[in-house]
């Protein structure tokens, strides 16, 4: 079974693999959307959805979490985990 998660945290194939940075020399590389006939249909949609999220969150103060996370197996879809509950706020609000 293949493990896109595993595959994206490939020290041959990503410098400083098991660290989050958006900046690498190599970032489409990675299996997020899979890869050949498995490949997303909805990744061009979904890339779009992610670089406006990321673009509004940038113009506000850091989130920051604010209790415990939930993860819930039910939820869970392929190769995602089902976030039940995550609560986050921005720095300074209440």
């Amino acid at each position: 079974m293949l493990l896109y998660a595993a595959a994206n945290r490939d020290p041959e194939q990503f410098e400083d693999a098991e660290t989050f940075r958006p900046d690498r020399a190599n970032p489409r590389q990675h299996l997020a959307f899979g890869i050949g006939p498995h490949y997303c249909a909805g990744a061009t949609l979904a890339r779009a959805e992610i670089r406006i999220l990321l673009e509004a969150l940038i113009a506000r103060p850091p989130l920051e979490l604010v209790g415990t996370p939930r993860h819930l197996p039910r939820l869970m879809m392929g190769q995602m985990m089902g976030v039940d509950h995550l609560p986050l706020r921005f720095q300074g609000e209440h």
